[in-house]
């Protein structure tokens, strides 16, 4: 796609993708997003594109899982 037909929906539908179709985790998603947000930015910046349509995907939560500390049986 040329970058200025690219639209948020568009982009949400790559990033759900990336989840469902390719199996990363939220977490890898998440970073790929970031990456393509900087990109969106660069365009921005060298005036390629009027506007930013990666502003309004948010971010998946986070399926890291917590860590806490062992008790007495786990140690």
């Amino acid at each position: 796609m040329e970058l200025d037909q690219i639209k948020t929906g568009d982009i949400e539908l790559w990033r759900a993708s990336l989840v469902e179709t390719r199996k990363l985790k939220n977490i890898t998603a998440n970073h790929i997003l970031a990456t393509l947000k900087v990109m969106f930015g660069e365009a921005i910046r060298l005036q390629l594109i009027p506007f930013d349509p990666s502003l309004r995907v948010e971010r998946y939560r986070s399926d890291v899982c917590e860590r806490g500390i062992l008790d007495l049986a786990e140690a």
